[in-house]
């Protein structure tokens, strides 16, 4: 008497019959019929898989182009102030004012006073905007990039661009 063995292996699901010949003979019928459903279960697994990741780097496309759309600079602050919801803080509008004058810049900077210019031709006064300058680049959402004479010029950041995103309204 000889030993027989049939093995399979789908990604490590994997089954194995090992004994006599007859008794191998006596369950090829029923491991075949398993082999099925376990190549069925592997393919729908992967094309589950497939699809998923397909779905996820779509959303991920159409929402990376969705953020390039929405923090389009318009012609005028006006235009470019509207874009953002009302319940705004002091600091909301300090950085919304200064991306839109960081977007005009030749340099893609800014620097305080442009930005207090910017609001109060829009009609918004902010009560000491170095403060709220300040504030920004404790969270992070802007940083120094020189000192020329006594102006600080200023850029902002990835996490500030994220966070003006999460202003804007839907």
């Amino acid at each position: 008497m000889s030993n027989s063995k049939i093995r399979a292996s789908f990604v490590n699901g994997e089954i194995e019959i090992v004994g006599e010949d007859s008794f191998v003979r006596d369950h090829v019928e029923l491991f075949e019929k398993t082999i099925e459903i376990m190549a069925k279960s592997h393919k729908n697994s992967v094309n589950n898989e497939i699809a998923t990741s397909s779905k996820n780097n779509k959303e991920l496309k159409e929402e990376s182009n969705k953020k390039e759309i929405t923090l389009e600079i318009t012609d005028s602050f006006g235009e470019w102030f509207q874009k953002f919801k009302k319940d705004l803080t002091e600091k909301d509008k300090a950085l919304i004012a200064a991306y839109y004058i960081q977007k005009n810049s030749s340099e893609e900077e800014f620097k305080t006073i442009k930005v207090t210019r910017a609001l109060k031709e829009y009609g918004i006064s902010l009560s000491n905007t170095s403060l709220y300058i300040s504030s920004l680049k404790k969270y992070k959402y802007i940083f120094p990039t020189e000192k020329r004479g006594n102006v600080k010029y200023y850029k902002i950041s990835k996490d500030g661009e994220n966070y003006l995103e999460s202003l804007i309204r839907e």
